[in-house]
Formats: structure tokens, C-alpha cells, sequence
């Protein structure tokens, strides 16, 4: 019997490409707007093709399904998925996005609705982490509401929140 192959929940999601929102990846031109409106208007997942994307604000990063797969919580630091081989890959290949937009000037935050513990020890000790804490400008982890997290990534920044553009799951 032939082996079938399976789609992952995350391959099975409607992606939207950020180009027909706009956005050139050529490195040059500031694609802020362009990703923004795909957030706005776009359905399910963007889709980033290989590029070099200008955003000129501060990326602020769900964790769980976004910067790792799985939920830390529930999957422990050893359950969730991150690594070179799927589902772990997709993820691993965003923090090396990230990282290069940091390498670039962009800040790097983090709000997670999380235990903060927990989350320092993955950002510290996961062997597949690209992004340590050291690459975050300001981490909230707390079972908060995300938009008083913002609100204090905003503030401890001393940036307005139309300056944060956030990327999550959901």
C-alpha cells in the first residue's frame, strides 16, 4: 500500500501573499504598509515569498503556533516543535527571518499569554531556539490580556502603538 501523505493543520490554512497586498521583499522599499493591509484584508496565513522585506516598526511575536509550534504550557519546552524537519521547520525558518530583521535595526518583542518562567527557560535552552531573550527588546509573558502587553511594550519602548506590528496565530 502507498504511503499518503498527510497535511499538516498549518499546510492546510489559507494563505494570503503578501505581493498582492503590495509588498516588494526587495529589500529597498518599505513594505510596512503593504503588510498591514494583508493583515487587515488578507485570509488565514501570509505568505512570505524568499525576499528581503522592510517593515519600519517593531515586530512584536506571539510564541505558541508562531515562534514555536505547539503550546509551551501544555507541550512542555521538550513538546513543541522546532527544528529543521516539519512540522519544527516553518517555525525555525521564521526566527531566522526575524533574526535577520533585528541584524537589520527592527525590534524584536515578545507578547505571550504564558508562564514567564517557562518561557525564559525556552528562549534560553531549546538547542533549535534561533531567537534568544537577548534578541528581544521587551518580553510579555503574562496571563494578561495581549492588548495591555501592547500597551506596555509600547510604553517601555517609549513608542506609539501604531509603531508595533504584531504577529501571532490567531
Amino acid at each position: 500500500k502507498p504511503a499518503v501523505a498527510q497535511l499538516s493543520d498549518l499546510e492546510r490554512r489559507t494563505m494570503t501573499d503578501v505581493h498582492t497586498f503590495g509588498a516588494a521583499g526587495d529589500g529597498q522599499t518599505d513594505d510596512t504598509a503593504a503588510i498591514e493591509h494583508a493583515l487587515q484584508d488578507g485570509e488565514g496565513t501570509l505568505d512570505f515569498a524568499r525576499g528581503d522585506y522592510l517593515i519600519s516598526r517593531t515586530i512584536v511575536v506571539d510564541l505558541d503556533n508562531t515562534l514555536w509550534g505547539g503550546v509551551l504550557g501544555d507541550d512542555g519546552m521538550e513538546g513543541i516543535a522546532l527544528g529543521d524537519e516539519p512540522p519544527g521547520a516553518s517555525f525555525k525558518e521564521l526566527q531566522i527571518a526575524l533574526a535577520g530583521y533585528r541584524k537589520r535595526g527592527i525590534l524584536l518583542a515578545i507578547a505571550s499569554k504564558n508562564d514567564e518562567a517557562r518561557v525564559l527557560e525556552a528562549l534560553t535552552s531549546h538547542p533549535e531556539q534561533v531567537l534568544r531573550r537577548d534578541d528581544f527588546a521587551f518580553v510579555a509573558a503574562n496571563w494578561g490580556p495581549k492588548p495591555e502587553s501592547l500597551r506596555r511594550i509600547a510604553a517601555a519602548l517609549n513608542i506609539g502603538l501604531d509603531a508595533l506590528v504584531f504577529l501571532g496565530d490567531n
